[in-house]
């Protein structure tokens, strides 16, 4: 079975809600949805060859994540960002600008390993991903 490895370099975002205007319309936040696109396009720039039908995994998948973010100024003792945002908030954005891009749909994803860290000089804002194909039925 196959493993990808992915490094999304830059501050990682988490999915915000999706927002409902004054008119009764839904839209998701801009900044969610530029960071969605960021986060897409390194991927893409990653892979072998540009995603397609054939290229998409289509099987269960094992997806392991580590975040890393800037530590803030309020944090200097603090070992773990075990503050806002949460953890499942960054995964939905990291599974949901993966849809077309590495599998068909993120449902797909039957394991989750996942952990959010502050980031260091070694291993600066980002996200480490790596997913693996599990065997089929």
């Amino acid at each position: 079975m196959a493993i990808y490895n992915f490094e999304i370099i830059g501050e990682p975002v988490a999915w915000q809600r999706v927002k409902v205007n004054h008119a009764g319309f839904s839209y998701v936040p801009k900044k969610t949805r530029e960071a969605k696109k960021e986060m897409a396009r390194q991927i893409m720039a990653q892979l072998k060859q540009p995603p397609n039908l054939a290229t998409l995994i289509k099987g269960p998948v094992s997806l392991t994540a580590q975040i890393r973010r800037s530590r803030p100024k309020s944090a200097r003792t603090r070992k773990y960002p075990h503050v806002c945002p949460d953890l499942d908030n960054f995964i939905k954005g990291i599974m949901d600008c993966m849809n077309n891009v590495v599998w068909v749909d993120d449902a797909q994803v039957v394991r989750l390993f996942a952990g959010k860290e502050y980031a260091t000089e070694k291993h600066p804002p980002g996200i480490t991903i790596m997913i693996q194909e599990l065997e089929r039925d």
